[in-house]
């Protein structure tokens, strides 16, 4: 669950950050637009590290430690080696892949590990319907803008906001899903039955 609350809240960051990554870097200035690439290969990466959830947290709670520091000093290994080799023909991006390999690298390996040891994994219905939802509201209107429609401030804008909208109500549609009811305390009264609404099903079950 924390998993899938996770990528509800980050997922739409990175996909928004790899469909307008040109507009946000013309930010910046003219130049940055080179940067487009790396923008985008570090927003995959960190779309893979969400997704497989707080797998180190895990690891290390079921005396893994020795495995844990193994992993980050594979990962660290992993980036060093790819920069020495790409850095000096391919700059910028050569480091990119290097940092993209080692996010990649110290995240799927504790995923491994406790999937053998503990039999846990992070890729319940709820994590599914986020990817899928996040990836049609986020990740495909924003990509199809930049390709067949140009981008523009205001057009972006205006995807983005509605994809907002539907996002927001989609989440809503599925507070059992989500165990959005988890957070009724922290809303005002009269806005939490949009979260805490459950099929009689599903109360037997978390009762």
């Amino acid at each position: 669950m924390t998993t899938a609350w996770t990528m509800a809240v980050t997922w739409p960051l990175y996909l928004i950050s790899i469909g307008l990554a040109p507009l946000l870097l013309s930010i910046f200035g003219g130049t940055y637009a080179t940067g487009d690439l790396v923008v985008v290969l570090l927003a995959v990466s960190t779309v893979v590290s969400a997704v497989c959830g707080p797998v180190d947290t895990v690891l290390l709670m079921a005396g893994g430690s020795g495995r844990s520091l193994i992993n980050n000093a594979l990962a660290l290994l992993v980036d060093l080696a790819l920069d020495i080799l790409l850095i000096p023909s391919m700059g910028m991006l050569g480091a990119a892949i290097g940092w993209a390999a080692a996010i990649v690298v110290r995240n799927v390996l504790p995923l491994l590990q406790v999937r053998g040891q503990l039999q846990m994994t992070p890729f319940t219905n709820a994590v599914w319907w986020v990817a899928g939802l996040t990836v049609v509201c986020f990740g495909l209107p924003p990509l199809a803008l930049r390709f067949f429609f140009g981008l523009h401030w205001w057009s972006a804008a205006l995807v983005v906001g509605v994809s907002c909208v539907v996002y927001a109500v989609a989440l809503l549609s599925r507070p059992d899903l989500l165990a959005l009811d988890s957070f009724a305390s922290m809303v005002p009264r009269r806005l939490r039955p949009l979260i805490t609404h459950r099929p009689a099903s599903l109360k037997e079950n978390y009762s």
